[in-house]
């Protein structure tokens, strides 16, 4: 059995900005370790991470030499920036943005919409969610007009507080893609 980190298996509820609740679950490394091992970015892309959290995603980018820039709304978080991403317009700035946004959202799509609208021509917008964001009719919508390019669905179940969790994917999107969409297991 691999040993994971205890950091990287953090996860927890906190209250932040006029009393909503935003559930921060820390990506353990080896997810992120695991998804980079199937998708090739080159080291001259410049890389957002817009909800840092405890920098689990974006530490492995800067450590690997990627021009990292990183946000989070809460500033108890780890951030080069404060702000909230769904109010952030800068376009074509970015190459690829990757996060595990909040829960709330998550399932909503709206991190992906945004990340799509701002990120540059043809650039990549990665997404850990949960495999059921593939369920109900307001996400089809979505998925109708911005289906990923690759879906990488991790066999291996993140853990949270120590219990055997659900099952998690990458949803990797390609702005202007219209092709079919790759699913792989990893």
């Amino acid at each position: 059995m691999n040993v994971i980190d205890k950091k990287s298996m953090l996860f927890r509820r906190r209250n932040i900005i006029d009393s909503n609740i935003f559930d921060l679950y820390s990506t353990p490394r080896w997810g992120t370790e695991l998804m980079l091992s199937y998708i090739n970015i080159p080291k001259n892309y410049k890389i957002l991470e817009p909800c840092n959290g405890l920098g689990s995603i974006g530490d492995i980018f800067i450590e690997q030499g990627y021009n990292t820039t990183t946000f989070d709304i809460d500033k108890n978080n780890k951030a080069d920036l404060y702000l909230d991403f769904l109010n952030y317009n800068k376009q074509n700035e970015f190459d690829v943005i990757i996060t595990n946004p909040p829960y709330k959202f998550n399932g909503s799509n709206e991190f992906d919409r945004k990340a799509i609208e701002i990120v540059k021509e043809n650039g990549l917008v990665i997404i850990l969610g949960q495999l059921h964001k593939f369920e109900s009719l307001t996400r089809k919508k979505f998925y109708d007009e911005f289906m990923p390019k690759l879906i990488l669905v991790h066999s291996k179940r993140f853990v949270i507080n120590g219990k055997c969790g659900i099952g998690y994917c990458w949803f990797i999107y390609q702005k202007n893609y219209n092709k079919e969409t790759i699913l792989k297991i990893i």
